[in-house]
């Protein structure tokens, strides 16, 4: 527990603007701040400034601060579904197969992933603490004592419903979009 609280400490002293985010390619834990803790409409953000915290085996947080595509970044995703209306976003499936999972994972269009990389970069700072071995434990101790809101699971997180409920709105307009084009695919094959 000690240990997880002085871990937490790390991440937050190592904090960095997501701008200049350097090339981490170890496997660790990594952490997305606000800025301001009134960025997220509706969402209210604990006084560390956290809003989510992750793993991974292989570090490469600048796919989530850049427009390449946000179709594979969760916390992108749910960033993207409560910013929506405020950044005039629009779902759309992430590629043009017939696979389900390409409306799921939503992605924006080109110029709403712009947008909202744009909107990461000026009021999100970032932090890696690059480590080895099994990081599952860690991961699940530091969102349930940290609660960072953009974290659906491993807490009682109140915010859940409402980023779910945005995310759907996000993957119904999708939906609708990848049904289309399935639709004009199987005409075209005809």
């Amino acid at each position: 527990m000690d240990s997880t609280i002085s871990f937490f400490g790390q991440l937050s002293k190592s904090r960095g603007n997501a701008e200049y985010i350097p090339e981490h390619l170890g496997s660790g834990a990594y952490a997305m701040f606000a800025k301001n803790l009134d960025c997220l409409p509706g969402v209210t953000i604990p006084p560390s400034g956290v809003v989510y915290i992750g793993m991974s085996s292989r570090l490469e947080l600048g796919d989530h601060f850049t427009a390449r595509h946000i179709g594979f970044s969760t916390v992108c995703r749910s960033l993207g579904a409560i910013l929506r209306k405020e950044l005039g976003l629009f779902a759309e499936p992430r590629s043009k197969g017939e696979s389900r999972t390409n409306y799921r994972n939503f992605r924006f269009k080109d110029d709403g992933e712009r947008h909202l990389s744009r909107w990461m970069q000026l009021n999100l700072e970032y932090s890696v603490v690059e480590l080895e071995g099994d990081l599952s434990e860690l991961e699940t101790c530091l969102i349930s004592q940290n609660e960072p809101p953009l974290n659906l699971t491993k807490f009682e997180n109140n915010h859940k419903k409402l980023v779910q409920s945005l995310g759907n709105k996000c993957k119904e307009e999708a939906r609708r979009i990848w049904e289309i084009n399935c639709l004009a695919r199987r005409r075209s094959s005809d």
